[in-house]
């Protein structure tokens, strides 16, 4: 079975209830504050992500442990209810799996291997996504990233984008953040996402045996741009007709009769077009062929600019130890981009995530 992806890669699927992670064979003391810090960033983690490495998406997030000068390895896997692209329901019913394993060094550079998995897919295993970036804080509030993302498809699988740039920036308080995030996507193609992005926390200390647990409700609207198919009012329709009669080798009709078959293409009346051309000798492939040449013609293709897609979320993170379970709802309002005819209908979906990290200390 032969697998058509035209858009850029589905979105991120994080935990299914069976974890695929691995804990260390050995020992090493932590520093709780250490892990504390960067369960603070954690959370923000996995709110918006078009890009098959949703984690390190917003990677600037970690830029807390600059200060703290600490090495991270992150061991993951998911589950989504529905993929989508964009915010937008493709109408399958089909759902995502991914496990991966991420870095980052205190110098603030960062590496990521994902591998995701499609319900609808044949294989259902299509992609390996290796991702590498840097991240830098410019005060206590603000910080950017800057990465490349390159994905490797199952060969069963047709793609337009392979390979993407990605740069993001961050204003961070205490309980809420907002930011930017633009993506460039090409391969085959190419195509522009920029994410509007802005998240509130509020957060519990020591719930019961919980170390954390934080309220994350969230919003974001994205920009971007797209192949728009659709068909056109042509201009010159007796034109357009004559010239569809004239390149092809069909039956000769004299003006009054060129007129009348234009005026019943013109008004639709499909039937009484197709019983007068029957009458003039033409036959049944003719007759398909002209239609068909006459309405590639009022075929346009634009690639329109424009907002996309707008989100509402609300999540829940719990965090134990080395452990972080992240729980997400999103309600998707997805937008048609001009010239495009269809509505979007509104959708939603859930998805969730488990964590486990450790953290070593920069000699």
């Amino acid at each position: 079975m032969n697998n058509t992806i035209n858009r850029f890669p589905l979105r991120n699927a994080f935990f299914t209830g069976v974890l695929l992670v691995f804990i260390p064979l050995w020992a090493m003391s932590q520093d709780r504050s250490a892990l504390d810090s960067l369960y603070d960033e954690l959370d923000v983690l996995f709110e918006e992500a078009d890009l098959p490495i949703g984690l390190l998406e917003k990677a600037d997030s970690l830029m807390r442990l600059m200060d703290i000068q600490y090495h991270s390895l992150g061991m993951r896997a998911g589950y989504m209810s529905n993929v989508l692209t964009a915010g937008r329901d493709l109408g399958i019913d089909q759902h995502g799996f991914n496990t991966g394993l991420s870095y980052f060094h205190p110098s603030g550079m960062f590496a990521d291997f994902s591998g995701y998995w499609n319900s609808e897919y044949n294989p259902t295993y299509y992609l390996t996504n290796i991702g590498l970036g840097y991240w830098h804080n410019f005060s206590n509030y603000w910080t950017l990233s800057i990465g490349h993302d390159f994905m490797l498809y199952d060969k069963e699988i047709e793609f337009l984008f392979d390979k993407a740039a990605r740069a993001s920036v961050f204003y961070q308080r205490k309980n809420w953040e907002a930011g930017l995030d633009y993506r460039y996507l090409y391969g085959r193609e190419k195509a522009n996402r920029l994410v509007g992005i802005f998240n509130g926390r509020i957060s519990w200390k020591n719930v019961g045996f919980i170390d954390r647990v934080s309220i994350i409700p969230g919003a974001t609207v994205q920009w971007g741009n797209s192949d728009v198919i659709y068909y056109r009012q042509s201009e010159t329709p007796l034109q357009d007709l004559y010239k569809v009669l004239q390149e092809g080798s069909y039956p000769p009709l004299s003006d009054r009769e060129f007129l009348r078959l234009s005026y019943f293409i013109y008004q639709g009346y499909d039937l009484r077009a197709y019983q007068f051309l029957r009458e003039k000798g033409f036959t049944n492939n003719d007759i398909q062929n002209i239609y068909d040449d006459y309405e590639s013609n009022l075929i346009t293709t634009d690639n329109s600019y424009g907002i996309m897609n707008f989100a509402l979320n609300t999540a829940i993170s719990i965090s134990e130890k080395n452990w972080n379970l992240f729980i997400n709802y999103t309600y998707n309002f997805p937008q048609a981009l001009p010239g495009e005819t269809y509505e979007y209908p509104k959708n939603d979906y859930v998805s969730i995530s488990l964590m486990y990290t450790i953290l070593w200390p920069a000699k």
